[in-house]
């Protein structure tokens, strides 16, 4: 049975004074290079339709960046070559050099997509040709020998179209061990496939062969294979290959493993799990929606009690209203009708001084806590719906942050961009030799705003949208009851983001001093963290010109003219520049941070 485990917010990681971005003026140096031959993009086929294929295949990141190396990035062109792009200069790129050509032409290959590319280590990379052939490279000390010859150390067939989203080199017992995910999606010929398309992952262990002089040469050891009926959003592979991480609208399952075949008992399980689900969603077609949903309800705490407010029918009695409290739980519904809130709490209460009060149309609960000064980073464990009333979103860029005694949440300022998705997502770890989900993080609410990889050989973080602002996550694989740590918070930037309706990619430095956007085309949009050094913070300035409490940061864009009209189709972030691709040129935004006054 797997754990639920929640995401606990470090308060202190937030901000109560942050205000507003404030446009900046200061110049973005820009510089870019002419491609030789144009980048490898592939259309979707017409009947390569759903949104999976979208998000897997549609909207495909073609630029790589080395984690190990932040002034190369690399693209695959037409003719089936990798090109390296080096900074040669503080403000100068040079010129794309091939470092690796496809031995065969698969521009033509039936069902083909674009090719992928993940790096292993220092000195290894993975590439997948989007034709159905994976390629291990020997690339040298990519970081000191910019002009060695990659050499191929593997090449094996695979499922088409396939993509590697994740890859990594652990020390075995007879030399390197690789570890590889590729991601496609494939016709499901199940009846009860809605789509008619189901997603797979490929997990893919390799071990060096024997008495190979040279660069190790690699043979498959073991195969393992999940499907699932939604793409994941987020995959990553454990330091050392134990299991996977996945994060997706519908939970993947292991279907097959060439070194330990699936029990017959979880595949019970599996198909158990999937029954109730489906039984649970024809109960709720027969109830109707309005009958099983929940309304929503607002939440905010103090140091000694936490306030829960419900919106009810104007002709709910008084009577009709059932409130089950236990240290552990919470129920509250009405009598014939819905169940208005149920589940494990974040935190301990203490029933016997927690109480309840009932008006026309509302229903508010205090809840005491069993230990007081302690902060509760969700209500209930999992993190289930509601909002929390101390950290809410108003209307426009320059918003307000408001003080814990104001209900900030409110329903009518929302717009559809911040709208929260349909589906209940979750993230969990599944163990590679038990094929079980160890622990299982409710995602609902939480939107999915990117990865991010903060260092070479680590498993890459998440952010997620927590209210208005986007929080960063970071894996702790060692830490099996807290296995998610919150890192760093971008304010506001969860309730900008969901303003740019163009936006293509996000992502933030490795270092989090920045996140950027890049539109569909022209456009960058750069988001600074707050300064650190109190000399150096802007300060909004209340109604007398005084400086006010509230703090800024500054937002810069870069309107890229040499980018013309063509769209972007890679985005690469690091600590001191921003690269974008287009299919004839490769531009780089110099970002580092000067001193201001």
């Amino acid at each position: 049975m797997a754990a639920n485990v929640s995401l606990i917010v470090n308060r202190a990681l937030l901000d109560p004074n942050f205000e507003s971005y404030r446009l900046s003026l200061d110049p973005i140096p820009t510089y870019s290079v002419q491609l030789q031959e144009g980048v490898d993009e592939v259309e979707l086929s017409e009947d390569l339709y759903t949104r999976d294929h979208v998000r897997v295949y549609g909207m495909r990141n073609h630029l790589v960046a080395d984690p190990w190396d932040a002034t190369s990035v690399y693209y695959v062109d037409r003719a089936g070559r990798v090109q390296r792009v080096r900074v040669a200069l503080d403000t100068y790129l040079g010129t794309p050099v091939p470092v690796f050509r496809l031995a065969r032409e698969v521009a033509g290959s039936p069902g083909r997509v674009s090719t992928s590319m993940h790096f292993l280590s220092e000195e290894r990379a993975a590439l997948c040709d989007g034709a159905g052939t994976l390629l291990v490279l020997h690339t040298g000390a990519r970081a000191v020998e910019t002009d060695a010859a990659w050499e191929v150390v593997y090449s094996g067939a695979v499922s088409t179209p396939s993509l590697v989203v994740d890859g990594l080199q652990r020390a075995g017992a007879a030399g390197s061990v690789l570890e590889l995910l590729l991601l496609r999606v494939e016709r499901d010929p199940a009846p009860s496939s809605k789509s008619g398309f189901h997603s797979a992952l490929e997990w893919l262990t390799l071990e060096p062969d024997e008495g190979v002089v040279g660069p190790a040469r690699f043979s498959v050891s073991r195969r393992r294979e999940l499907a699932g009926p939604s793409a994941p959003f987020y995959v990553a592979l454990e330091p050392w290959g134990a299991g996977i991480v996945v994060a997706a609208d519908r939970a993947l399952r292991v279907t097959s493993d060439s070194a330990r075949p699936v029990a017959e008992e979880e595949e019970q399980v599996e198909v158990k799990e999937e029954e109730e689900e489906k039984e649970e969603e024809e109960e709720e077609k027969e109830l109707g929606v309005d009958d099983v949903k929940a309304p929503p309800y607002q939440w905010q705490q103090t140091s000694e009690d936490v306030t829960v407010t419900f919106d009810l029918p104007e002709d709910t009695p008084k009577g009709d209203v059932e409130v089950t409290v236990t240290p552990e739980r919470l129920e509250v519904g009405v009598k014939g009708g819905a169940t208005l809130l149920r589940g494990e709490l974040a935190g301990r209460a203490d029933p016997e001084g927690s109480a309840w009060t009932w008006s026309p149309g509302r229903l508010e609960l205090t809840l005491m806590k069993a230990e007081p000064s302690g902060d509760w980073a969700e209500l209930l464990a999992g993190g289930v719906g509601g909002a929390n009333g101390a950290n809410g979103a108003t209307q426009g860029d320059d918003f307000e942050r408001r003080p814990v005694e104001q209900v900030a949440y409110n329903p009518q300022q929302l717009e559809e961009c911040d709208a929260a998705p349909e589906e209940m997502a979750t993230l969990c770890r599944i163990d590679g030799d038990s094929h079980a989900r160890t622990y299982t993080v409710n995602l609902g609410g939480h939107q999915f705003l990117f990865t991010a990889q903060l260092a070479a050989g680590d498993m890459p973080g998440l952010c997620l949208r927590h209210d208005v602002d986007a929080l960063l996550w970071r894996p702790r694989p060692q830490d099996d009851a807290r296995p998610w740590e919150h890192l760093d918070t971008f304010n506001a930037l969860g309730y900008v983001q969901a303003s740019k309706q163009e936006r293509k990619f996000l992502a933030c430095a490795p270092g989090r001093a920045f996140a950027a956007l890049c539109e569909c085309s022209r456009r960058v949009f750069l988001y600074r963290q707050p300064a650190a050094s109190p000399g150096t913070q802007l300060r909004k300035r209340s109604r007398d010109g005084r400086p006010g409490d509230g703090r800024v940061a500054r937002q810069q864009v870069a309107t890229l003219e040499a980018a013309g009209s063509e769209p972007f189709l890679g985005f690469v972030v690091t600590d001191e520049r921003v690269f974008l691709l287009t299919q004839s040129k490769l531009l780089a935004l110099r970002v580092t941070e000067t001193a201001h006054g």
